[in-house]
């Protein structure tokens, strides 16, 4: 091709070039009809939405909406103007996904004060609509973990596109029904988890497995007691050692009608939590007991009923059975109920959450923990015949 042909394809487009260039044009020119018609039947279907149902369609269009406008677009707050009020007449959408719309709103370049407030006003119905129970509205697997900041500000961005860290709250905005441990908790900036059997209990990450593992440790030593236990046996598998520091105080008391004649190891320690003392641990420790009373089960043991075996345990020793021994073993990982392979994802999350609130973060910081932290103690008790109280 010589120089004038090639000036004549730059100068001068080819039959080709003006048909593709108006086919492009149009192709264009139909898709911002399109959009323009999903943005106005939206606001239309907010207008006259008089159902739940309907209500829902509106909200399922919000998406594509979005994605034409973006979050810096004055169309965008209007938007979710609009679905907060399907939300106060329908909930629709659940006033916990509004708090999420908003909060992703919220680190826009544009109108961070607009969405700052409809945040606010969202946050402000969700905490205190009369009769809401968050524990109760929502399933464990739904409120397993929550990330908390200083301030609402904080809080934008802070979403998880994966649902590993299902909420996240201001430390003076957040549901009255959570309760916390240890004393001096929630704290800005940190991840808790929810106890698996201790409705509304939550605890920080880094703690959780040991705080939980004990507190069932604790539950079943108490019912081997209660099931007329002569001697406990407590060895270590894997991981953590036995240890006066980090045992729990195995006596119930006269009232319960069994009393501690003798703690071998000097195992006296009160419980707590997360506590290690390596110096004092051992792989097996001892405990003997004088039954005084028939075997019974003590109230308030949050564990027994989540857990078959020891139903099948105190059947075996309430129900016509005489058993005089029993072995169970006891694993952090387990009763913890966090899946392993979830523990990368909320590291990964986690951080970003800590990025999107602080602006910053540590190097050393992570939430993961390593597969040999694991632990399991393998408990075994020795009754006393029934024919013998």
């Amino acid at each position: 091709m010589d120089k004038w042909k090639i000036a004549r394809r730059i100068l001068l487009p080819l039959p080709g070039d003006i048909i593709r260039t108006i086919s492009e044009y149009e192709d264009e020119k139909e898709q911002k009809a399109l959009d323009k018609k999903k943005i106005e039947d939206f606001f239309e279907g907010c207008d006259n939405c008089s159902s739940a149902d309907e209500a829902k369609d509106v909200y399922a269009s919000y998406g594509d909406v979005v994605k034409i406008i973006g979050t810096n677009d004055q169309r965008n707050v209007e938007c979710l103007v609009k679905l907060s009020d399907l939300n106060e007449r329908f909930n629709v959408p659940q006033v916990g996904e509004m708090r999420r719309l908003w909060m992703g709103a919220m680190e826009s370049s544009k109108f961070k004060h607009e969405y700052k407030k409809g945040f606010e006003k969202t946050n402000d119905f969700f905490l205190s609509q009369s009769g809401r129970s968050f524990v109760d509205e929502y399933e464990f697997g739904k409120r397993q973990f929550v990330y908390f900041t200083d301030n609402n500000s904080e809080l934008a961005g802070c979403i998880d596109k994966y649902n590993h860290i299902q909420w996240a709250f201001s430390l003076d905005k957040r549901p009255s029904d959570m309760k916390f441990l240890p004393t001096g908790h929630p704290l800005p900036y940190h991840l808790y988890v929810a106890h698996p059997v201790k409705k509304g209990l939550y605890i920080p990450y880094e703690l959780a497995e040991d705080v939980i593992f004990n507190d069932k440790v604790e539950d079943y030593f108490i019912l081997l007691q209660a099931l007329g236990a002569t001697r406990i046996t407590a060895r270590s598998i894997k991981g953590r050692k036995i240890s006066s520091d980090c045992m729990v105080n195995v006596g119930i008391n006269t009232k319960g009608g069994v009393r501690v004649i003798e703690a071998e190891g000097n195992a006296h320690g009160g419980f707590e939590y997360a506590s290690r003392n390596e110096a004092n641990s051992s792989t097996e420790w001892s405990w003997e007991f004088s039954p005084l009373q028939k075997p019974f089960v003590p109230e308030n043991l949050t564990w027994l009923e989540h857990e078959p075996e020891w139903q099948k345990m105190v059947q075996a020793r309430t129900n016509g059975g005489n058993a005089t021994k029993w072995t169970k073993r006891i694993s952090s990982s387990e009763s913890s109920c966090i899946n392993v392979n979830t523990y990368q994802d909320l590291d990964s999350t986690f951080k970003f959450f800590l990025v999107k609130a602080h602006g910053d973060i540590k190097t050393e910081v992570k939430v993961g923990r390593r597969s040999d932290e694991e632990t399991i103690w393998e408990i075994s008790a020795e009754f006393k015949s029934l024919e013998n109280f």
